[in-house]
């Protein structure tokens, strides 16, 4: 079940209401009072936008364990709110055009994707 509004809907509904542009706005105002601390507006548009379905495990899987900013070991027992934590970190980000997909996005540490900021590449961090 998924809350949307003042209302609980399975997720076979819930893809009959995305479908409807009035349904969709209500969803979007919903989840944006609702996940504001959760990245609100970026997490509701990559949930309907994103054609490929991942998860950042599957992410870190590919990547090896390896950041891809610096090139060193991350963690795998790490909080991802930890500087040395797991992170995905978006090689062109969402702020500039890039999309959230399996090929725009990468395995980084929680440092070295605050240090990269909203920039489109990044050398080692220091």
């Amino acid at each position: 079940m998924t809350y949307a509004g003042l209302h609980y809907y399975c997720k076979r509904c819930l893809a009959g209401l995305m479908r409807n542009e009035d349904h969709l706005r209500a969803l979007y105002d919903a989840w944006v009072r609702r996940d504001r601390d959760d990245g609100g507006r970026r997490a509701f548009l990559n949930r309907i936008n994103s054609p490929e379905k991942f998860s950042r495990w599957d992410i870190f899987e590919r990547d090896g364990w390896v950041c891809q900013i610096c090139h060193e070991l991350v963690d795998e027992t790490m909080d991802g709110h930890k500087p040395l934590g797991p992170t995905l970190d978006h090689i062109i980000p969402v702020s500039r055009g890039g999309t959230h997909t399996w090929d725009n996005v990468q395995l980084a540490h929680r440092r070295c994707n605050s240090r990269k900021g909203a920039r489109a590449k990044a050398g080692p961090s220091s």
